[in-house]
């Protein structure tokens, strides 16, 4: 797996917040939830005796303690797990409260996008969101996080890192410090950050030669359809007729969000994507309205996933994108449904695919560039680190708006 695809199992250290609507099923694009909550079950037991006789054993035997709570969450976690589908999870109590909460648009962390390098295995900062802990620190795109509080981390660790970095296991994290051990180049120094509630900024925009503007969404939360908005009136005020739109390490988020960000720039009516269950049973997002018809290329890459590929397919499908650059984005073509329990758990469970307005699914294929670009000795950096020297990619969609 590249590292680009290795984007997509970025631990944000905000847990990238995604917006939450009210009432019962959550359908979910990576880690975006739209919907409602739905309760089910008839509250019959689940009945094993082979965990019966584990417990027994274990009851009997083993020297130490036993926590037959932490025991039946650990079971549920290997019911969930048995799927072998990295998407379907059981969360317990205090982490479905926790998930919940980190998709709300803001969130207690440190502000960090973190992934693994490919080569090294080393934990490295795609992007400090804006005015976060991290960014007013000093903490820079591209830079290796070599320790946490003294203990070191390395990529398999990802997960561990984040929640370290977030305070997860801290009853109220807000106010909390926290060491990071930073590598720049060939300098080692450490950073204290002290953890805050972060409010996510996921569009960045500005206009470059001519009338060519430029807009990189770094993940579809609760309000990027707002600032979306907001970016392209600002974007047209200055003159723009044509756009580079970056989803480039963009590992998704919330589905009705990429939804509503695609039908910025398609027709009302155009088929947005439709997705597909186990049953058959279809649905269908289409667009209310547009707000531009200005040239279009979209930057994408293999850390562009889910919602991500939404948006492209759904520019691609309807002939809106002049040109896709970059190399095949992930392939996440599937969605999830986030259901909450009755000990006040929940479960993430893969539910169907998703297709774009062609009719293709692009699970475990990716969407495929029109105009392959590689960025040569620098395709191991995060985009957020390249200059435009170096963007072999953003040179090609601008020299294409031309």
């Amino acid at each position: 797996m590249s590292q680009r695809a290795k984007i997509v199992w970025t631990a944000v250290i905000s847990v990238v917040a995604t917006f939450i609507l009210t009432g019962v099923l959550y359908l979910t694009v990576g880690s975006g939830i739209i919907g409602r909550m739905l309760y089910v079950g008839d509250g019959s037991t689940f009945q094993s005796p082979l965990l019966d006789e584990v417990k027994a054993y274990l009851e009997t035997f083993y020297m130490g303690d036993i926590d037959e709570e932490e025991m039946v969450y650990y079971a549920a976690k290997g019911m969930a797990a048995s799927t072998e589908d990295p998407y379907t999870r059981y969360y317990t109590p205090d982490e479905f409260e926790e998930y919940m909460d980190s998709n709300i648009g803001a969130y207690v962390g440190v502000g960090i996008v973190l992934t693994a390098t490919e080569d090294t295995n080393e934990l490295v900062v795609v992007t400090p969101y804006e005015d976060a802990p991290g960014d007013k620190a000093g903490v820079l795109p591209g830079d290796i996080i070599v320790a946490i509080d003294g203990v070191a981390y390395t990529g398999e660790d990802l997960d561990e890192a984040a929640d370290v970095m977030r305070g997860s296991d801290l009853a109220n994290a807000a106010g909390t410090q926290v060491t990071l051990t930073l590598r720049r180049g060939d300098e080692t120094f450490d950073v204290v950050l002290t953890r805050e509630e972060v409010h996510l900024k996921t569009v960045n925009a500005e206009m470059l030669e001519g009338d060519i503007g430029y807009m990189r969404i770094i993940s579809f939360d609760g309000d990027t359809d707002v600032e979306v908005e907001n970016a392209l009136n600002t974007l047209l005020e200055s003159g723009m007729n044509k756009l580079v739109l970056d989803l480039r390490d963009n590992g998704g988020g919330d589905y009705n969000t990429a939804c509503g960000v695609a039908g910025k720039f398609l027709d009302e009516g155009d088929l947005i994507v439709y997705t597909e269950d186990k049953n058959g049973v279809r649905e269908e997002e289409y667009a209310t309205g547009k707000m531009t018809d200005c040239e279009l290329v979209i930057l994408i890459n293999g850390g562009s996933a889910s919602a991500s590929e939404v948006v492209t397919g759904a520019l691609d499908g309807n002939g809106r994108a002049k040109a896709i650059v970059g190399t095949t984005s992930y392939g996440k073509g599937i969605t999830q449904n986030i259901y909450q329990l009755k000990n006040g758990g929940g479960m993430s469970i893969t539910v169907d695919y998703y297709y774009t307005p062609t009719g293709e699914c692009i699970h475990e294929k990716g969407i495929e560039p029109d105009v392959e670009v590689s960025l040569g000795e620098n395709e191991d950096k995060p985009s957020t680190t390249l200059t435009y020297e170096e963007d072999l990619q953003l040179q090609k969609a601008v020299e294409l708006l031309q």
